[in-house]
């Protein structure tokens, strides 16, 4: 079955904090399950040196990758569902939301067989 992978990026985003925080991050990414209506299957954050975080929130549908770059105040985000490309661009949206870019831009890639 064709995958949904949406390819985000997030431009000069309002709260910068969650750039660079772990504990704020994974706070988001619960946040961003409970909005959408999701179980949490995990959560994982990986913090950076001197600065960043990588952070998986992995979903029954689908997952959510994020990659920060606080030194821009930008975040790239990854994210996959395995039959539903309108879950990528409302899960997108509210993630969106939830960190306030002044600007994004999102693509979809379909995938597999």
């Amino acid at each position: 079955m064709p995958e949904n992978h949406l390819i985000g990026e997030l431009y000069n985003i309002s709260r910068k904090e969650v750039l660079d925080s772990p504990v704020l991050m994974e706070k988001l990414l619960r946040d961003l399950a409970e909005m959408i209506g999701e179980e949490i299957l995990a959560i994982h954050v990986h913090e950076f040196e001197p600065y960043g975080v990588s952070a998986f929130l992995l979903l029954k549908e689908g997952y959510v990758a994020l990659h920060t770059w606080p030194e821009h105040i930008y975040a790239a985000a990854n994210v996959v569902n395995y039959s539903d490309e309108k879950w990528c661009w409302d899960t997108f949206n509210k993630l969106a939301s939830l960190l306030s870019p002044s600007s994004q831009t999102a693509i979809i890639v379909k995938t597999g067989i």
